[in-house]
């Protein structure tokens, strides 16, 4: 499996205090593995912590359960911050062109992809920089739970997140037919940019670093680009000391990790943390 993010930590700056939470920002990703949140000081322009914490017994309870258990180990997570910007990641989404997009038809979009979960609402996000729309499905229970904690919560798919982030990335630096790899435990988004506009995107399962290399192979025939000369970030729980990442290389020559988004600064407790790892995380503040 690829490299695996930090399971329990929490890197706090000293200016850290729980009871100035109503000034920062908390940026936060959630999915079926648990929840890793960046705290964030407006005052100062600074990411001020990073907590991490996995669920225990992933398979055995509900998304709003598990969520619940974890705010309860640590109680500073559900004060009440400035702003609060959550990313769900699922694999329960589906991306559509904003031409052909009709409201009313959100969940059959979804169902096309996806059998649609009992217990769960369709929702979808606009996507601004990329003319696209991301419909999903959320627990409607973990919906609740979620408003309830934080009433300021703005909610959207971990997969807005990154073609967006993406989509801002890919314009400033001025590259073309440039590939991006989030890496997950069982899962990568590949995104692809032609001219500046969102060319490709997609999720591939896998189980095995062969399956990877398949998957990416194929897509990268799929859309008429040279291994041999497109340019692949890769981000996520990949690492060069993984046998993902050399398995990669072997294939792609021109190979690099995502950089962390500058216009922030970030506390000396952040230096041991890898930038590529939480791009989602960092490029969703401050939560506008």
């Amino acid at each position: 499996m690829p490299h695996q993010a930090y399971s329990n930590i929490s890197f706090l700056d000293k200016s850290f205090h729980e009871k100035n939470t109503r000034s920062y920002v908390l940026s936060a990703v959630l999915d079926e593995s648990g929840l890793t949140a960046a705290v964030y000081d407006p005052g100062k322009n600074k990411v001020i912590g990073l907590h991490s914490q996995s669920f225990e017994t992933p398979d055995k309870k509900e998304v709003s359960d598990r969520f619940e258990e974890l705010l309860n180990k640590t109680p500073w997570l559900s004060l009440p911050f400035s702003k609060v910007c959550m990313a769900f990641g699922n694999k329960l989404s589906t991306l559509i062109p904003r031409p052909l997009f009709d409201e009313k038809n959100a969940a059959l979009y979804l169902e096309f992809n996806h059998p649609l979960q009992t217990g769960s609402r369709v929702v979808f996000d606009s996507l601004s920089h990329t003319d696209t729309v991301v419909v999903y499905s959320l627990p409607t229970a973990l919906i609740e739970k979620l408003k309830s904690t934080w009433p300021n919560l703005m909610l959207k798919h971990a997969s807005t997140s990154l073609v967006e982030s993406l989509a801002i990335l890919v314009k400033n630096k001025g590259e073309d037919n440039t590939l991006f790899a989030n890496v997950s435990n069982d899962s990568f988004e590949l995104v692809c940019f032609r001219e500046n506009k969102l060319h490709f995107y997609n999720r591939f399962p896998f189980n095995t670093k062969e399956d990877f290399m398949y998957f990416l192979l194929s897509a990268i025939e799929q859309m008429e680009l040279n291994p041999e000369t497109v340019k692949l970030y890769l981000m996520g729980k990949i690492d060069k000391s993984d046998a993902f990442y050399e398995i990669v290389y072997r294939y792609v020559r021109h190979i690099d990790f995502v950089e962390r988004n500058d216009n922030f600064l970030y506390s000396y407790v952040l230096d041991e943390v890898k930038a590529h790892e939480h791009f989602v995380l960092f490029n969703s503040l401050p939560c506008e």
